[in-house]
């Protein structure tokens, strides 16, 4: 069993919108792994990182674990 730890950085605004903007390659790629059901994906932890330009964005940092079967 391979496994492997990767960071996304999703960036989100106050009227809800949000979309990543780092490590978007390695979750879509483990994501789907996981619904062939080749891999197992874990979410470790959610981080808030910081305002961005203003008040009204901000990012937070999740850390996933992919695991193959």
């Amino acid at each position: 069993m391979r496994s492997f730890t990767f960071d996304v950085l999703v960036r989100q605004s106050a009227s809800g919108h949000s979309r990543m903007t780092e490590g978007s390659h390695w979750y879509r790629l483990a994501e789907k792994m996981s619904r062939k059901g080749t891999a197992t994906l874990v979410l470790n932890s959610k981080v808030f990182a910081g305002y961005g330009s203003s008040p009204y964005v901000g990012f937070n940092r999740l850390n996933y674990t992919v695991t193959e079967k």
